[in-house]
């Protein structure tokens, strides 16, 4: 589609269509809420949206209609109103109309504390935010897209795609998120990571916790805007995470990367579950085979009977969803950034063991974010590829490499990689 990189500042190609304009020529109504991270909204990052001379377009109306997509309420994600002198977006214009852009601007440099031992920002967040609650970007989003829902043509199927943005850096609360949570819960605490102050991962994980229960609360609101269409019957809904977080996972044994973020090979920032519902969907069916989020575009043309781009690999998990079985592809999770490339591939092998194969250049790292003193050594090479393999049936937290005794298992799992991965 011409976007080369995370970016996001190339124009699409018009010889390449997105699945969004493929619903769209099927006749769908496609509309679009959030953080979708697909394009930036206006030519240049942090720049404010250009609109139109007659004020008819508002933010990111251009791109978000090369996308494919008929309607929409787009928005950065939390971590670009710290650079934000004028509103970037239409969720930071809300924010300047009712007085609190420069207040959450302030929070977001000040709530957040630095900590002896850990270098990146925005993690540990004792204080919260003084921003009412429905100026939370969260509740913004949920807002915009109910609203979305109730100005769709009713004569025609809908597409909806609501893109949270609570639970990324800074992990900044509002007060009453915090007091949601039950008190004095003990939050499980980060594999191999006893030498990471485990009152700073209580504060982290309990800060992510209350991020991800309240997108629950907020998508009841977006579901009975669906309900009130009229078609729940006829409604596929899929809830999910384009990735996990790793809150410090493998920290004592990370001496060059520290393990926060996403940018990682390991379970908790690649593995997330997958929530549908919809016809024919079982109710309360469990399904352990990992499968890729990427198939959800191809799940989608098909539930909607939109044809699918030529060259599409992702396929349908319609069969699966409607009590099927898996189809015993290999799930693929990629990240190729400049000084960080891995990919990983899994599944479900004839002995109902789980592998995992981990291809990583140089070394198979444990984050993205170097460690100051790994830096400074010159850091993990970056030349020639590493892999590692593990049965996650009997090792889910990948501390056992089982590479040398099962050649075979990872030679059908590397077949999964394109290039440039070998």
């Amino acid at each position: 589609h011409g976007v080369l990189d995370a970016a996001k500042t190339d124009e699409l190609s018009e010889g390449l269509p997105t699945i969004y304009q493929k619903l769209r020529e099927a006749g769908v109504w496609t509309a679009t809420a959030g953080k979708d991270d697909l394009t930036l909204l206006g030519a240049l990052r942090g720049q404010p949206c250009r609109r139109s001379a007659g004020g008819g377009e508002k933010c990111g109306d251009r791109r978000t209609r090369q996308l494919g997509f008929e309607d929409s309420a787009r928005c950065y994600g939390k971590e670009f109103v710290r650079i934000a002198r004028a509103p970037l977006d239409p969720y930071m214009e809300e924010l300047e109309k009712r007085g609190w852009l420069k207040q959450l601007r302030q929070e977001a440099m000040t709530l957040c504390v630095d900590v002896e031992g850990i270098e990146g920002r925005g993690y540990v967040c004792p204080n919260v935010t003084r921003i009412p609650q429905d100026e939370f970007i969260d509740d913004w989003i949920a807002r915009r897209a109910a609203e979305l829902v109730r100005r769709a043509p009713t004569d025609k199927p809908l597409f909806l795609q609501v893109n949270y943005a609570g639970p990324h850096t800074p992990m900044i609360i509002t007060r009453g998120m915090r007091a949601s949570l039950a008190r004095n819960f003990s939050w499980p605490l980060a594999r191999n990571s006893r030498s990471l102050d485990p009152s700073i991962q209580q504060l982290m994980r309990s800060t992510y916790a209350a991020g991800i229960q309240n997108i629950d609360r907020l998508s009841h609101g977006i579901l009975e805007a669906v309900w009130e269409r009229g078609r729940w019957n006829n409604s596929l809904v899929c809830i999910l995470s384009d990735h996990g977080e790793m809150l410090g996972d493998f920290w004592d044994l990370s001496p060059d990367y520290e393990p926060l973020g996403k940018s990682c090979p390991w379970q908790a920032a690649i593995s997330v579950p997958l929530a549908c519902m919809g016809p024919g969907v079982p109710r309360g069916r469990t399904v352990d085979d990992p499968v890729s989020v990427l198939d959800l575009a191809g799940t989608v043309l098909d539930w909607q009977g939109a044809a699918a781009p030529a060259g599409m690999d992702a396929v349908s998990l319609r069969g699966l969803l409607q009590g099927g079985a898996p189809d015993g592809r290999p799930a693929v999770s990629t990240l190729l950034i400049p000084n960080h490339r891995f990919s990983t591939a899994q599944k479900r092998f004839g002995d109902g063991r789980i592998y995992k194969l981990i291809c990583c250049i140089g070394a198979c790292p444990l984050g993205r974010l170097l460690r100051s003193a790994a830096e400074r050594g010159g850091g993990p090479p970056q030349e020639g590829w590493v892999r590692k393999l593990f049965d996650l049936s009997s090792d889910p937290g990948e501390t056992h490499d089982v590479l040398a005794g099962h050649p075979e298992v990872a030679a059908e799992l590397a077949a999964a990689f394109g290039p440039p991965l070998p």
